[in-house]
């Protein structure tokens, strides 16, 4: 599955140097990492809600109204 910029994004922020982080985002709202913006969107969530599944770097995604957190997971 091939992802967006935004969500291939917000999954690089999970995942850093093999190490799973969090971050949260506003649905709508523009935000900048290292320099690039982004502006996620409900089809941004959907297809990180989607790819959560078959994704190689496990996380989890949870929808509070317009604000959205991504957590990435280890694996056991």
């Amino acid at each position: 599955m091939q992802l967006s910029h935004e969500a291939q994004t917000l999954l690089d922020i999970c995942w850093v140097d093999g190490d799973p982080r969090s971050t949260t985002f506003i649905i709508g709202e523009k935000t900048n990492f290292k320099g690039t913006e982004i502006k996620p969107n409900e089809e941004t969530y959907n297809e990180l809600l989607e790819y959560q599944s078959s994704s190689p770097r496990p996380y989890k995604i949870e929808k509070f109204g317009k604000f959205v957190n991504l957590t990435g997971r280890k694996v056991k």
